[in-house]
């Protein structure tokens, strides 16, 4: 788990292989990152690390590709 850059906590969740950014106002929690996505030309691994950099939540994938994702409102949305 991580403190993202907009505040809310992000989780890495091994039993779904996705990230997901939890609303703690709204108690939801919002997919963000999963396996097996389609990223650009990329298929997400499994994700297995994340961390905050500037205005990103970092995730590496068990293939050990980098990916950023940056929220773009208070509900789940970003890029």
């Amino acid at each position: 788990m991580v403190l993202g850059p907009d505040g809310a906590p992000y989780v890495l969740d091994e039993g779904t292989s996705s990230v997901y950014r939890v609303d703690l106002d709204g108690s939801t929690a919002t997919a963000v990152f999963r396996e097996g996505e389609e990223v650009g030309d990329v298929t997400a691994a499994e994700p297995k690390f994340l961390a905050v950099g500037g205005p990103d939540v970092v995730i590496v994938d068990a293939d050990n590709v980098v990916y950023r994702w940056r929220p773009a409102d208070d509900e789940g949305e970003g890029t």
